[in-house]
């Protein structure tokens, strides 16, 4: 006789959970359960991953009690790409579901994105908030009064219309794609710059084309350049992407950017804090 998953959940001798993770990451998604054994579903196969499991306590606090942690083993390459790098990749997403083997069914349990990583022993923990959770921790909103511009370049304040009244990213002028030289630790080396000077792309963005990571340029030097943490799994001769940086004062606004007309800082006010000294406005805030 069929049953539904909602028998088997209330069933004594059909309940018979398992749990099926989908992980997508910007370049590579992973399909594992925590069974003994491979489980095929939905047309794609399940790894079983020893040592995989979640759990419902906390690594930080969360007030809603919403929150999942999920243990890896260090050996995956997920973790690898995590402690390689220092820091994750954006937006990895994870679906966790319940399939009850008796029925064939799943059911969605949990779907957020990946947070932070601490490792004890030979597992690692993830932080795995629900879906709105993280999103709707936010403050109140801040105004603040301050010399350097507060837009991030090529968004929608610095450049409300790319290329028109604003720099592009894709302009030639701000974009060079180089290939690899080396790599060691957070110093990369590439075979050419485009002729553009030292701190060209300083504070901006180098991307390795083919895993799409991003990483921010702290300095550039010729073709030497700094990395805030290094690629994963890149290679000589890879393609590599730079974009132009900028230090957000109105200087290299105007000379860079040409772009005086969206600075969003106050080149001209005082540093100063004291909201009652003649010379400057220092920081408002909106309580």
């Amino acid at each position: 006789m069929a049953t539904s998953y909602d028998d088997n959940e209330r069933s004594v001798s059909q309940n018979r959970p398992v749990d099926l993770y989908t992980i997508v990451t910007p370049t590579v998604t992973y399909r594992l359960t925590s069974h003994p054994v491979n489980v095929p579903f939905g047309g794609n196969t399940f790894i079983a991953t020893p040592a995989m499991s979640r759990g419902d306590h906390q690594v930080t606090q969360d007030p809603t009690g919403r929150e999942l942690v999920i243990y890896l083993p260090v050996s995956h390459p997920l973790v690898q790409r995590y402690a390689a790098s220092g820091l994750p990749e954006h937006g990895i997403l994870v679906t966790v579901q319940r399939l009850q083997t008796v029925s064939g069914v799943a059911m969605q349990y949990r779907s957020g994105y990946l947070g932070a990583m601490t490792v004890n022993g030979r597992v690692a923990q993830f932080r795995l908030p629900e879906l709105t959770d993280d999103a709707f921790k936010i403050q109140l909103p801040i105004i603040a009064a301050q010399p350097t511009c507060n837009h991030i370049l090529y968004d929608a304040g610095c450049a409300p219309a790319p290329g028109t009244d604003g720099p592009s990213s894709s302009d030639p002028a701000f974009l060079v794609t180089t290939t690899m030289g080396s790599l060691v630790g957070t110093l990369l080396t590439v075979a050419s710059v485009g002729g553009k000077p030292n701190d060209w792309f300083t504070y901006g963005d180098a991307v390795h084309v083919a895993s799409s990571q991003r990483r921010m340029m702290l300095a550039q030097t010729g073709t030497a350049i700094t990395l805030m943490s290094p690629f994963v799994g890149a290679s000589p001769g890879d393609s590599i992407q730079l974009y132009a940086g900028c230090d957000h004062s109105i200087i290299t606004c105007v000379t860079k950017f040409s772009n005086r007309v969206n600075f969003g800082g106050h080149s001209q006010m005082s540093s100063n804090i004291d909201y009652w000294n003649p010379n400057g406005l220092g920081v408002i805030t909106q309580f």
